[in-house]
């Protein structure tokens, strides 16, 4: 799962613990916020480890949850949905990103229950 380029740190988190829920596999404290934190485009991990004050990844999962709240409010207040300062991307058709955000929930849906299958066999 990625955070989509019009979608905010706050949903993402959200629809992580939803998919992370409806997979019904247990992943530890660390590896399931590894998990979260993968998905986040790198220039985007690098305004947050700003914000955090070092490294993201050193912060318990609820205080990433702090960090991605106050991150999406900025965003908000400054009138913009994702977390890029710059887009390096040329703007898409909406039904190409509709496409994509499609994509991305075929692939959660088909690769957590054999994510969930794996774990459970170890």
């Amino acid at each position: 799962m990625t955070l989509g380029p019009e979608e905010s740190l706050e949903d993402y988190e959200e629809i992580f613990q939803l998919n992370y829920r409806r997979a019904k596999c247990t992943l530890d404290p660390g590896s399931l916020k590894l998990v979260l934190l993968r998905g986040i485009r790198e220039d985007i991990l690098e305004t947050l480890n700003m914000m955090s004050g070092g490294d993201i990844y050193q912060l318990p999962y609820e205080d990433i949850k702090i960090v991605f709240k106050n991150s999406s409010k900025a965003a908000r207040k400054k009138g913009r949905a994702s977390q890029a300062l710059v887009s390096s991307s040329p703007p898409q058709h909406p039904s190409i990103m509709k496409l994509g955000t499609c994509w991305r929930t075929l692939k959660v849906k088909c690769c957590i229950p054999l994510l969930s299958k794996r774990t459970s066999c170890r």
